[in-house]
């Protein structure tokens, strides 16, 4: 990894993460020196929450991260967690994601350790725009699943068999702005 003297953050080739100094707790301006190091053997945001402390949770985030990040040619983090104890309390993060020209989405992934059981709840979003109109998205993608208006604009679907599993449709013409949601609990859940 080299860091950018002028704005202290990782240059890696086609990953690279934002927000160095968030990432590392740097109040120290040493850090923006280069320094070479191989890319993570774990998908860039395991890597990241590893960097900060994470480990009950780890293995849940490597899991949505490595799913999402499937394809992506440059991805970038942004992270916050409790400094003090970033192993018992929540891991808030935002990942960037591009898939060539034109092809981007956001991941937002959420994890906090449960007191009782060791495992740990996950909140993960991944907002995406379609160049098609909503109804057309629906009908190509969300096949089995109903429909419940959330507002005019705004359409929330569920899959009767995944029921902590919604895809939210926003209309943004001439496009279509999809959030895919999903809440685990207890995870992993063969605990």
């Amino acid at each position: 990894m080299k860091l950018d003297r002028t704005v202290g953050r990782p240059a890696w080739g086609r990953r690279g993460l934002v927000g160095l100094a968030m990432l590392l707790c740097a109040s120290d301006t040493s850090l923006a020196q280069r320094v070479s190091v191989p890319p993570p053997p774990i998908p860039l945001l395991a890597w990241a929450a590893q960097t900060v402390g994470v480990r009950r949770c780890l293995a849940a985030i490597a899991v949505v991260a490595q799913r999402n990040g499937e394809g992506a040619t440059n991805q970038d983090v942004l992270l916050d967690w409790d400094h003090g104890a970033p192993d018992a309390s929540a891991f808030f993060s935002l990942t960037g994601l591009e898939y060539g020209p034109g092809r981007s989405a956001a991941l937002s992934l959420t994890t906090a350790p449960e007191a009782v059981g060791g495992g740990c709840s996950i909140l993960a979003e991944r907002i995406s725009a379609a160049p098609v109109a909503c109804p057309e998205v629906a009908r190509t993608e969300l096949g089995g699943y109903t429909g419940h208006p959330l507002l005019a604009s705004i359409t929330v679907y569920v899959d009767p068999g995944k029921p902590r599993e919604t895809v939210t449709l926003i209309n943004s013409p001439p496009g279509c702005l999809v959030i895919r949601r999903q809440v685990q609990y207890a995870w992993p859940p063969n605990q």
